[in-house]
């Protein structure tokens, strides 16, 4: 992989130990959160889910998905959503590392794969499922202009959420979960490297 800043990413996610929420009673899901370079930035690949679906319509996410029988573990389950969803071929997958797995409040955990693919990309979005590709600058990602935080008062104390805007999108929920560890992590090889990853 020539690319320094996911050299970098592939080695700081290999030298972290994931936080795995495996437990009974909580159902897995996984996704792939892919970083790629694109005219001289990079992009983090979402998807706007299609409005007719029974969960989370017109949400903007990561490709993913629940298990299904036919798959070896949840990393395959991640490649499958997303070749089904926007016909992402395995293969052109490299994956870089995981995440933290993340909780939803449906009581789901997601496992995050990260990864990159060759760009430009030939996506093809299911209908069924993706209403439109959405590919997000990371600087618009790491703008703080483009912060959202919310505080919200819990029989337990305060609980912050926290969301992301880009363009007509707000990115929210387990998935601004996702980015903003994520961009922690992007921190780390900017603070290395001294820059703010292109």
């Amino acid at each position: 992989m020539a690319d320094a800043l996911l050299t970098h990413l592939a080695n700081v996610l290999s030298s972290r130990r994931a936080r795995s929420l495996d437990a009974p009673g909580v159902n897995p899901a996984a996704v792939l959160l892919l970083i790629y370079p694109k005219n001289g930035s990079y992009y983090i690949h979402m998807q706007k889910r299609a409005r007719h679906l029974d969960q989370h319509a017109g949400e903007a996410c990561f490709p993913g998905g629940s298990p299904e029988a036919d798959d070896r573990d949840l990393l395959d389950t991640a490649l499958r959503e997303a070749h089904e969803e926007e016909a992402i071929r395995p293969g052109d997958v490299t994956v870089l590392g995981r995440l933290n797995d993340t909780p939803t409040r449906t009581g789901y955990s997601i496992k995050v794969f990260v990864g990159t693919i060759p760009h430009p990309y030939d996506f093809k979005p299911n209908p069924r499922e993706v209403e439109e590709v959405v590919e997000v600058p990371l600087k618009a990602l790491q703008n703080p202009a483009n912060w959202r935080e919310e505080a919200r008062w819990r029989q337990d104390g305060v609980s912050a959420s926290y969301a992301y805007a880009f363009g007509p999108h707000i990115i929210y929920g387990a998935t601004a979960n996702i980015i903003r560890e994520f961009l922690e992590v992007i921190e780390v090889i900017d603070g290395v490297n001294g820059n703010r990853g292109a």
